[in-house]
């Protein structure tokens, strides 16, 4: 393996490490703060009677303004950027999205990424795992897979769970994702994806909702590549968001990686380093 490698690798490491991140004991802790935002109703209560009074004169004013050729341009631009342009298969991929296959592993070709334009398998299979690591108190296990039986469908299932020591006892909270995704671009160094599913949690409380999820993959340099995910979602009428990036080196079928992962509901939210394991299979 080429030394800048594991010299990025490393130095990407001891910055993560010396990111500040406090760890104390105490009666409540951040999981207890983000069960708090998510099932607050009375503050959820106070926000709908803000919203009542709201002028409908506002409503109509931005109807009016996005009415007739504006809302026309606004929705064909909208289904390219979702769906296709035209002319994408000609100019992205040799003339038709037919020739798109999935390579065997990333980097296991001449090109780049898990896409192929030449050759290759119809269908993807994924597993990633990693620890979380927020304080001495605050500590996690999740992993995360991606099945494609198509190059442009991919079925997404994401979960963490956190533990946190308290001064009295122990915390811990159960996040899980699942998601329907289009594969939008499918290219040898980029690959981008979104889709539409559902966002839950279980603790102390349990609640469960929609979610959409965006994410990308851009393979910059053979055997690294910058994954990065977003999703967001309703919980108990509670916006809940999640942020998760992370650097990979591919090896083969294996993947080594590095990153950070923020899960927010209100002014709440779960932050912390995660490393783990990738495998293709």
């Amino acid at each position: 393996m080429k030394t800048w490698v594991w010299r990025l690798m490393m130095a990407v490491l001891l910055l993560l490490i010396a990111a500040p991140h406090r760890s104390f004991a105490q009666d409540k802790g951040k999981i207890g703060d983000f069960e708090k935002e998510v099932d607050d109703k009375d503050r959820k209560d106070d926000d709908d009677d803000d919203d009542d009074t709201w002028d409908d004169d506002d409503d109509g004013g931005f109807y009016a303004a996005i009415a007739g050729d504006g809302l026309w341009l606004l929705t064909r631009a909208t289904f390219h950027t979702l769906f296709y342009f035209p002319r994408e298969d000609s100019l992205l991929y040799r003339g038709s999205y037919r020739n798109v296959h999935f390579s065997d592993y990333p980097y296991a070709g001449a090109g780049a990424g898990l896409y192929s334009l030449s050759r290759g398998r119809q269908v993807a299979f994924n597993l990633a795992f990693n620890h979380f690591y927020h304080g001495e108190n605050l500590r996690g296990v999740g992993f995360r897979g991606r099945f494609s039986p198509f190059p442009y469908i991919s079925l997404e299932g994401q979960y963490l769970r956190l533990t946190e020591d308290l001064e009295r006892g122990s915390d811990y909270l159960e996040l899980y994702n699942a998601f329907v995704n289009y594969n939008r671009l499918r290219t040898e160094p980029v690959a981008i994806w979104w889709g539409l599913g559902l966002k839950g949690m279980r603790g102390s409380v349990s609640h469960t909702g929609p979610a959409f999820n965006l994410g990308s993959e851009i393979y910059f340099k053979r055997p690294l590549s910058f994954h990065l995910a977003y999703s967001v979602g309703s919980l108990n009428s509670t916006g809940v968001s999640e942020l998760y990036l992370r650097l990979n080196l591919h090896v083969q079928r294996f993947t080594l990686f590095l990153g950070y992962q923020n899960v927010s509901a209100g002014s709440a939210d779960l932050n912390g380093l995660i490393s783990g394991i990738g495998v293709y299979l």
